[in-house]
């Protein structure tokens, strides 16, 4: 029977000799970076306008094409609460290292923040303030209330929710704009 990724990619990190935490770290800085030089590469090639719009494809495909699989983890087949709202929410941001907290979930509405995100300190660490706030407002705030919105499409567009429920979703609070924590909501509606 051949070895899954899992199996591979423990034995790689055995030889190699780094824990988890160390893995995380390297992952989540090499992604940072990786994700911040796209970007400017885009820019630099296409000016800022095209480049932001590439840029959100890329995150909005990403964030449909991962749901079948966090619904089928999660053990949800169809969206029927604001509690499955939560998992799923808590399972995107958890994904990347960003831990999740429920600010408060009603049989409506679902909001959930995130306390840290070693995403945007790495790139505050690298680049500064300034920029990572310019950068925040300019395209990760924007970008990532439709990374969520797409997914509250993907879920309602592909029957992934009870008959009579439409899912929506927002987000108001970002830390790589200067809150504190990010803030996601998610509600649902009754046709």
């Amino acid at each position: 029977m051949a070895k899954s990724y899992s199996d591979i990619h423990k034995e790689s990190m055995d030889k190699i000799g780094v824990n988890d935490r160390e893995e995380a770290d390297r992952w989540m800085a090499y992604y940072a970076y990786r994700d911040n030089l796209d970007y400017r590469v885009l820019i630099d090639e296409l000016g800022p306008e095209k480049a932001y719009k590439i840029y959100e494809k890329i995150w909005q495909t990403m964030a449909e094409e991962l749901l079948d699989g966090i619904m089928e983890t999660e053990g949800i087949d169809k969206i029927k609460s604001t509690a499955d709202l939560e998992k799923i929410s808590r399972h995107y941001w958890e994904a990347i290292t960003c831990p999740y907290e429920s600010e408060k979930t009603t049989e409506t509405e679902h909001f959930g923040l995130i306390q840290a995100c070693p995403y945007v300190e790495y790139l505050r660490e690298t680049y500064g303030d300034d920029w990572l706030e310019k950068w925040g407002k300019d395209a990760l705030a924007p970008c990532s209330i439709n990374y969520y919105v797409k997914i509250a499409d993907k879920m309602n567009r592909d029957g992934k929710v009870a008959p009579g429920l439409v899912v929506k979703a927002d987000m108001d609070k970002f830390i790589c704009t200067g809150d504190e924590k990010c803030r996601t909501r998610w509600w649902l509606e009754k046709t």
